[in-house]
Formats: structure tokens, C-alpha cells, sequence
């Protein structure tokens, strides 16, 4: 029971919505480049280099460039 207002939960065989499929959205080799050379633009630091290497990283994991 639900809080002893009502006996049965009338919601309990609506059916839930369909949810669409979607394609994710990668970026193109082009503006990879981009980030790159914005990131890596005289890098002054160890934690400086940490973006360009994150970037390249997603390049070859997400996009299989590097195969």
C-alpha cells in the first residue's frame, strides 16, 4: 500500500517511454588538430602538457586514429 491513501498503484503497468538510440558525436580530425596546437602552445608545465595528452589520447581511443 501506498501510504495507506491507495490500495493499488495504478501507474505500475504504464509502459515506460521509448528512448531513441543516438549516435555520439565525435570531433572531426580537424578540429583535433586545433585543440592540439591551442594546448600545446608553449606548454610551461607538467600539468600544462596534461591537455594535449588527454586530446591525443581520446584521438586514438575514441576515433581509432592512430591505427
Amino acid at each position: 500500500m501506498l501510504h495507506r491513501h491507495i490500495q493499488k498503484n495504478i501507474a505500475s503497468k504504464l509502459m515506460y517511454p521509448k528512448i531513441e538510440k543516438t549516435i555520439p558525436q565525435f570531433l572531426t580530425p580537424e578540429q583535433y588538430k586545433r585543440l592540439i596546437c591551442h594546448f600545446s602552445e608553449q606548454p610551461d608545465s607538467s600539468m600544462a602538457l596534461r591537455n594535449p595528452i588527454i586530446i591525443m589520447l581520446h584521438i586514438t581511443i575514441d576515433q581509432g586514429f592512430g591505427d
